[in-house]
């Protein structure tokens, strides 16, 4: 005989800020260097319906925007730091404005399965000295 009870169980914390699934994956290519025909082959293999390729362009620019104001504010409140601690080294200019040296590097990979051979994602590294 069955206990006609019912439970939800979540393999997630429950919160209403959750990411839209396709705005998650288009966020998941973006970060792997893949594409659209990427969604669209995993899609294929899950026979699951594949979003637009304009969906896939609107939510594409969305989240290069979002990873924009992302990058610029990450940058902005590293370079507050920096010239805090130059300021507390004594490192600044004749002029009073901190000096900071870093030291920047970035990998651009090539792939052979594209028509350009250039991935669609970089990695840059930026250290002070």
């Amino acid at each position: 005989e069955l206990c006609h009870k019912e439970e939800v169980v979540r393999t997630e914390p429950f919160t209403d800020e959750l990411v839209p699934i396709n705005l998650a994956i288009v966020a998941s290519t973006i970060h792997n260097g893949q594409g659209y025909s990427n969604i669209e082959q995993f899609s294929a293999s899950l026979n699951m319906p594949c979003m637009s390729n304009p969906t896939y362009q609107k939510l594409h620019e969305e989240v290069g925007e979002k990873m924009k104001c992302i990058a610029w504010d990450a940058t902005e409140e590293a370079a507050k730091e920096e010239a805090k601690i130059a300021l507390e080294n004594g490192d600044v200019s004749k002029d009073g404005i901190p000096m900071i040296s870093v030291v920047v590097d970035g990998a651009w990979s090539k792939r052979s399965y594209r028509s350009n051979y250039n991935a669609l994602s970089g990695v840059v590294s930026i250290t002070h000295e």
